[in-house]
């Protein structure tokens, strides 16, 4: 036997293992594949071939191309103030929330003195309706005068 014939066969159970891993890796990940095909990319290309026909669900669905694009954009009204509201939510609100939020934690982690009266008044609202729910529970199991 040559140097040439022994090499193929370690080679050739190499890639057999590697094929076996490789198995091993697309079976563990399969359920999430499947999950993910199911649940997420299949309604976004049923949707993407839903926007592109007109159908009234009880017919079947007639092609129409980007007329409902263009209907969409040029003949209502109300799709500049929706452009409008989505744009004032993603480049003021959202980042503005996050800035003061951020600043307000940093605040809270701080150590400063009265600080801790701070955190009681910030965090009162959180523990008063935890105790107004309680009390309502003693009041309703009361064997007294409970319901």
């Amino acid at each position: 036997m040559t140097p040439l014939d022994s090499t193929h066969k370690a080679g050739n159970s190499k890639s057999r293992r590697n094929f076996r891993r490789d198995v091993e890796g697309y079976l563990f990940i399969s359920p999430w594949l499947i999950g993910f095909l199911l649940f997420a990319a299949g309604p976004i290309f049923l949707s993407l071939f839903m926007s592109f026909t007109q159908w009234s669900l009880l017919s079947a669905p007639q092609w129409v191309g980007l007329s409902n694009y263009q209907e969409i954009i040029f003949d209502d009204p109300l799709v500049y103030k929706s452009l409008w509201n989505t744009a004032y939510y993603v480049f003021f609100s959202v980042p503005l929330g996050v800035v003061l939020s951020l600043a307000l934690a940093i605040l809270l982690n701080q150590k400063l003195r009265g600080l801790s009266i701070f955190r009681t008044i910030f965090f009162l609202p959180s523990v008063t309706n935890m105790v107004a729910v309680s009390l309502l529970w003693m009041w309703i199991f009361n064997p007294e005068f409970g319901l």
